[in-house]
């Protein structure tokens, strides 16, 4: 279950790094997607099993909502992990430590994806950095 959040969270933020930095005057939103997809290296977890299969993704009207529901569903993917690191914890004392410490990374994930979607709308560039610090 961590590992396919894991793989989740590298992929959003793979895509969202690119809506970040993409012309607003860039290709409709399904092209878009495609485009953005081709820079992963699993295109088909991307198109098929992420942004084509989220409404919010599916139905973005802009480069700027699609950027916030990819950020809204990255926030939903790193609450949930950090969700199962916390309760893993509780439940595997041998590995009580290294769970609490993928929790606290997690948490700190969330904060910093929630600062990006704050500042989308603003200043682009420190959402992209805020993007960027939680891959870290």
């Amino acid at each position: 279950m961590a590992s396919s959040s894991n793989n989740f969270f590298v992929l959003t933020m793979a895509i969202l790094s690119q809506f970040l930095f993409a012309s607003t005057s860039a290709l409709t939103n399904r092209e878009y997607i495609d485009a953005n997809c081709q820079r992963v290296k699993n295109k088909t977890f991307c198109v098929d099993h992420t942004l084509t299969t989220y409404p919010p993704t599916v139905s973005a009207t802009g480069l700027l909502p699609l950027a916030e529901a990819v950020i809204n569903l990255a926030i939903a993917h790193a609450e949930k992990t950090a969700g199962f690191a916390a309760e893993t914890a509780k439940n595997e004392a041998a590995l009580k430590t290294q769970f609490n410490e993928c929790h606290d990374a997690y948490v700190a994930i969330v904060a910093s994806l929630k600062s990006a979607s704050l500042e989308l709308k603003e200043t682009s560039d420190t959402a992209n950095y805020d993007v960027m610090v939680s891959g870290d």
